[in-house]
């Protein structure tokens, strides 16, 4: 049977020498503990931890503080067979600036969450943006009074989220769903 190698330490072991004293130690030093890192947007890395030839990521909208309240409600089933859709009413209240009145409603479609969505991944790389509920070509056709309120309670959802997140609030893309007529 073979002595394990590991049971003892290395008989140069008493001869390291750590931290500020070691004569070969790393120029940068140790790195900053986790907890001590802050970061002045998720979008912002320091220039030195950059990655070499890395696209620009794009700039967030500052944060915004003040009130961002919606709802979505009075869901109303429009046309029938193929072409028929569900219609919903955003209300919104704010006292965030760019919004033209304190109050405003907005009929919007699935559609026109999807853009949302849309427009604010592609615009906040890196930023986690909230769910839709998932788009289902079965349930659409049926449209009964369940699936109606299901969406309308996730869409809701949706647009909470989104309002209470820090820099998705005060974006141009939001501002624009919440507050453009459907003429626009």
């Amino acid at each position: 049977m073979t002595a394990d190698p590991f049971s003892k330490p290395p008989p140069f072991a008493d001869d390291v020498v750590q931290g500020e004293d070691a004569p070969n130690s790393d120029p940068l030093g140790d790195p900053p503990p986790y907890e001590s890192i802050v970061m002045s947007s998720p979008n912002s890395l320091p220039e030195s931890r950059s990655i070499a030839g890395a696209a620009p990521r794009t700039q967030s909208a500052p944060e915004l503080s003040g009130t961002l309240r919606t709802s979505v409600t009075d869901p109303v089933r429009q046309g029938d067979g193929v072409s028929a859709y569900v219609s919903y009413k955003v209300a919104t209240a704010t006292d965030l600036p760019g919004f033209a009145s304190e109050r405003l409603e907005v009929i919007r479609r699935f559609r026109d969450f999807r853009w949302l969505q849309g427009r604010l991944r592609s615009e906040n790389r890196g930023v986690i943006v909230p769910p839709l509920p998932e788009r289902s070509v079965v349930e659409k056709y049926k449209m009964n009074a369940e699936f109606i309120e299901t969406r309308r309670a996730a869409l809701d959802v949706f647009l909470t989220n989104v309002c209470e997140h820090p820099l998705l609030r005060g974006t141009e893309d939001l501002r624009f769903f919440l507050a453009a007529s459907e003429s626009s």
